[in-house]
């Protein structure tokens, strides 16, 4: 456990694309960081060995239990959380010709990560690990980056 004097930024889906670039972003200007993905482990550890300050937690964000653990090893890593880049997004290609393989389960998936993830869940627990002890005049940040279904 590092108790660094640098905010702290919790990046999901930080393992590429706007992600990746956030999280070099935030390094570069001084920032600790706990990058996050959920499948792409190899590359989230790759990238926070070559990262100063880096921290990388595997979770699925579909999984409540899997949000709460990932807020509590980020802040059991630095001792605190000041910015929370909300980036992760899935998506899933439906066919036109084949529409019935958009299931309900896909959809409950694709609405837990791209919406509900983007508003309670990790927020709640990120909200309280920002409070938890709360400093006077200390402020947070919370980015929320979208992802939208595509279809083929």
């Amino acid at each position: 456990m590092t108790s660094p004097t640098k905010p702290v930024a919790l990046i999901t889906g930080a393992t590429s694309g706007i992600g990746a670039a956030i999280a070099r972003r935030l390094v570069a200007a001084g920032y600790a960081v706990v990058l996050h993905s959920r499948s792409s482990a190899e590359a989230g550890r790759a990238m926070a060995v070559g990262m100063e300050n880096a921290f990388y937690v595997q979770a699925d964000l579909a999984d409540e239990a899997a949000r709460v653990r990932l807020i509590d090893q980020a802040v059991a890593q630095w001792c605190r959380l000041d910015v929370l880049v909300n980036n992760a997004g899935i998506s899933r290609v439906i066919s036109h010709g084949d529409l019935a393989a958009a299931t309900p389960a896909i959809w409950r998936e694709l609405h837990e990560v791209n919406v509900i993830v983007k508003s309670r869940p990790t927020v709640t627990p990120f909200s309280r690990a920002m409070l938890t002890p709360f400093e006077l005049g200390r402020w947070f940040f919370l980015l929320a980056v979208g992802a939208y279904p595509r279809s083929a």
